[in-house]
């Protein structure tokens, strides 16, 4: 069994956050030890992580709460869960075509400036 710390140097995730996420329910199957210490099985690290993937996407605590729920209902909740994952992945393609469009501008700068010092330095000589 893995502790909160565990898990934490594993995924590189905060104790907080890993506790935050398990205080919310999103971890349905944690157990505690004698001592009340919450502790994960190996295969609850790929539950953990894509929990917290989705999370960063940028899936609410409530929607995450939801998915949870919908996952522990089995097989016949499969559309629905695809369905907003769909949606998870459509924000993430609009976020990076928004990166990409901010990139173009911050390369341009650098090309401009990295031109401009190597033409200051060339008259310097």
């Amino acid at each position: 069994m893995l502790s909160v710390k565990d898990v934490s140097k594993r995924l590189h995730l905060t104790a907080y956050t890993i506790r935050y996420y398990d205080d919310q329910g999103l971890f349905p199957n944690t157990n505690r030890d004698v001592n009340n210490q919450r502790q994960f099985a190996e295969d609850d690290l790929v539950w953990i992580h894509t929990i917290d993937c989705f999370r960063q996407a940028g899936m609410t605590v409530k929607e995450l709460r939801h998915y949870t729920d919908l996952v522990q209902s089995g097989p016949s909740t499969q559309a629905e869960r695809y369905q907003m994952i769909l949606k998870l992945q459509k924000k993430a393609v609009s976020e990076m075509a928004a990166i990409q469009k901010r990139m173009i501008v911050i390369n341009r700068k650098l090309a401009f400036y990295g031109q401009a010092l190597t033409s200051d330095e060339k008259n310097q000589s």
